[in-house]
């Protein structure tokens, strides 16, 4: 089930194409998901769980009734938050779904939040530039960057923010977004900080790493297989997952392609813990990684799988096309 891990390249140095952009280097506080980092101190709001009648099914169904496709998500002590096609923001909390009443004009694609009982703020990013934000006002959305398509934004302490998308990425520190100049015209699909590390991952198998002298470094997969998602806990565990079944591993010392004997979309992963990451795709696909061996998981739907995410406690969930959320049972 598990093959040799293959060496692909080491993690990038200052040797390759570089580009500046402002440093990010702050404390690091959680990290729960790859490009949707949460910050929650809170513990999760929501309804009992419900024992399924096949205990080989390892997610409990908890979907939208909706045939919307919801793309992104983080869990707080207030409840699961997703954001939709139709750029609005969902809630789940006390075991009902309510809409929170953004109204976008456009897809939303990425979030990160952090909802306790003293702070109340989350960033959504989605098509044309789009930048949707919570505070305790409420939701307001506008245009705030190119027009382009953004894909994920993330945060390590809620003041200075990564977002990334077809247009490249841009850095929000200080009150505005500054773009990152890259060679080339770079598509991202995801980010990851712990706020000492950060990489992202895009179209024609792109990785780039921040180095500590605040440039960038831009590497290819020599397959070009498209990557769409990035996650880890530190330096030394990284996963990063796209077509065809790629999975990705780096321990500090390069990338290691993991046979997982699948040749679906991967679109998402968390890497929850150092020996046990999450993996979802198209057609219900979930797996469990612990940079050693993987279990497929029964999902126990069809629907393809966009995004998977944790809360501080360590509950995962994962959202996709027809309003598919799904919350891992325990012991999984």
């Amino acid at each position: 089930m598990f093959q040799t891990a293959v060496s692909l390249f080491s993690l990038p140095t200052s040797t390759a194409t570089l580009c500046r952009r402002v440093l990010l280097c702050v404390p690091l506080l959680v990290g729960c998901k790859g490009s949707k980092t949460v910050l929650d101190t809170g513990a999760d709001s929501e309804d009992s769980e419900t024992t399924s009648e096949d205990d080989n099914v390892a997610w409990e169904a908890l979907s939208l009734e909706s045939s919307v496709t919801l793309s992104g998500g983080f869990a707080s002590g207030a409840g699961f938050y997703a954001v939709g096609e139709d750029g609005e923001v969902y809630v789940r909390a006390e075991g009902e779904w309510r809409q929170e009443g953004v109204n976008a004009d456009e897809p939303l694609n990425g979030i990160w939040g952090v909802r306790t009982n003293d702070i109340n703020y989350a960033m959504a990013v989605g098509d044309g530039g789009l930048v949707a934000r919570l505070d305790d006002m409420g939701w307001t959305s506008q245009q705030e960057l190119n027009t382009a398509n953004m894909e994920a934004v993330t945060s390590v302490d809620g003041t200075t923010f990564i977002a990334v998308g077809w247009g490249g990425a841009y850095i929000y520190e200080d009150g505005e977004w500054n773009f990152q100049d890259m060679d080339g015209n770079v598509q991202f699909n995801d980010v990851w900080s712990d706020g000492s590390n950060t990489v992202a991952v895009g179209q024609d198998g792109l990785i780039a790493t921040m180095n500590a002298d605040g440039t960038w470094a831009l590497e290819n997969l020599p397959s070009r297989v498209a990557l769409h998602s990035v996650s880890g806990t530190g330096r030394n565990n990284i996963w990063a997952t796209g077509e065809d079944g790629t999975v990705l591993h780096n321990m500090g010392d390069g990338w290691e392609l993991l046979e997982v004997d699948t040749d679906t979309t991967l679109w998402s992963v968390l890497s929850l813990t150092d020996d046990a990451s999450y993996i979802v795709g198209n057609s219900g696909t979930t797996i469990r990684h612990d940079g050693t061996d993987y279990e497929v998981l029964e999902s126990g739907v069809d629907n393809n799988l966009y995004d998977v995410s944790s809360s501080q406690s360590g509950v995962v969930w994962a959202v996709g096309n027809r309003g598919a959320t799904l919350r891992l049972r325990s012991g999984f």
